[in-house]
């Protein structure tokens, strides 16, 4: 890949996703090319918080340019426990990222994983970075990760009242308008025909 594509920061792979049995369930992100290549923090945050993302390469099997990332601290007070994506965001900023589509690791999915406990601050602080970031990453996304965020609570934010009745009505608005305006954005029916055509392939 690095032959390939020399002039990249960074470069990461797909993987094979494998639970506690070591059964494998799917894999990271989806692709029809040899790589993807990620050109900007737009680019590079649809793949994860877009209406309709195809995935991301796991953080784990990223490697990168000494010369760029040793003046590139990460900084976990940014998003807490997601400050691994805003460190990528920033990164992208400097050059483009490369992935390799082949499955070359396996990602094992356990009940003890990082990933799957919730951190609300943390999800609000990176709510905060896209704004800052707004010129780099676009509105749009921003806006669908407000859907993401405001959809998982409203699962779980007035079940274990993390959340007063007051918020979660407001976030319930939200979700509304934004599902009404969805039907207007030409990437909602271009994705649609993706999976249409996906099924008979």
């Amino acid at each position: 890949t690095i032959d390939h594509h020399p002039d990249a920061v960074a470069y990461s792979c797909n993987a094979e996703i494998i639970n506690e049995e070591g059964k494998t369930t799917g894999q990271c992100f989806e692709w029809c090319d040899p790589y993807v290549i990620i050109k900007n923090p737009r680019a590079l945050a649809g793949r994860y918080f877009s209406r309709h993302p195809n995935g991301f390469a796991p953080f784990p099997a990223y490697i990168y340019r000494c010369s760029v990332v040793k003046n590139l601290p990460l900084n976990s007070q940014i998003a807490g426990k997601y400050s691994d994506f805003t460190w990528l965001i920033e990164l992208s900023k400097t050059g483009k990222i490369v992935w390799n589509s082949q499955k070359l690791m396996q990602y094992r999915i356990h009940a003890n994983n990082d990933g799957g406990i919730e951190s609300s601050k943390g999800r609000f602080k990176l709510l905060g970075f896209l704004k800052r970031n707004n010129q780099a990453v676009g509105q749009a996304i921003i806006n669908d990760y407000r859907f993401f965020l405001y959809k998982k609570f409203c699962k779980s934010g007035a079940s274990d009242h993390q959340f007063s009745t007051r918020v979660i009505t407001l976030f319930h608005r939200y979700l509304l308008v934004y599902r009404f305006k969805r039907f207007f954005r030409a990437e909602t029916y271009s994705y649609i025909f993706y999976k249409i055509g996906k099924r008979f392939n």
